[in-house]
């Protein structure tokens, strides 16, 4: 077997393996071929000293150095998108329910914020009405009443608006922590 056929077969093993650093093994074991090449050995020969493609496999897994995800693979790459088209069905619906759940997260975590917010916007809103409305009726009471009305819904207003920032800044620090938990769950290695 020559170096390139050798090289090519060791990276589709290491691949199927799921190592993680092919590119550094492969290197490795290129330089060691033409080692033993300057050495005075044939092309052949230097492959068969650095050893069978299954015995080098066996030691980068015993190295234990990475983490390794047997791939399944059918050997054909058309029969592997039918699978994945035919799969689609099941997976599509699994992954949508995932990202809705999530987006259900979110906005679960949002509504209090949100709806203390709209309470607060309710109560200047009617606050200002009630003060510019105020000079156009006509008997005293009215204004006053109106006036009085009018700075309870504004002072109920400006509280609520102070809350709404308190729990947004509380929801945004748990939402950043939801959002790395979740980060976190992808990038965590498979053993």
């Amino acid at each position: 077997m020559n170096k390139a056929t050798f090289i090519s077969r060791l990276d589709n093993k290491l691949k199927l393996m799921g190592v993680t650093d092919v590119e550094t093994y492969l290197m490795y074991y290129d330089e060691m071929i033409e080692d033993y090449q300057e050495d005075g050995h044939s092309e052949t020969e230097a492959v068969s000293l650095v050893g069978s493609i299954e015995s080098i496999a066996q030691t980068i897994l015993a190295e234990g150095e990475d983490d390794f995800v047997a791939l399944p693979t059918t050997g054909n790459k058309s029969l592997n998108y039918l699978l994945l088209v035919l799969g689609a069905p099941l997976w599509g619906v699994i992954l949508l329910t995932v990202i809705l759940f999530v987006f259900s997260a979110y906005l679960l975590m949002w509504c209090l914020p949100i709806v203390v917010g709209s309470f607060s916007f309710a109560g200047l809103a009617i606050g200002v009405v009630s003060f510019i409305g105020a000079p156009f009726n006509s008997d005293l009471f009215y204004i006053v009443a109106q006036v009085g009305v009018g700075l309870v819904f504004l002072g109920l207003g400006l509280l609520l608006l102070v809350l709404t920032i308190s729990i947004a800044s509380r929801v945004t620090t748990l939402t950043r922590g939801f959002t790395h938990k979740l980060i976190n769950l992808f990038k965590e290695k498979v053993v």
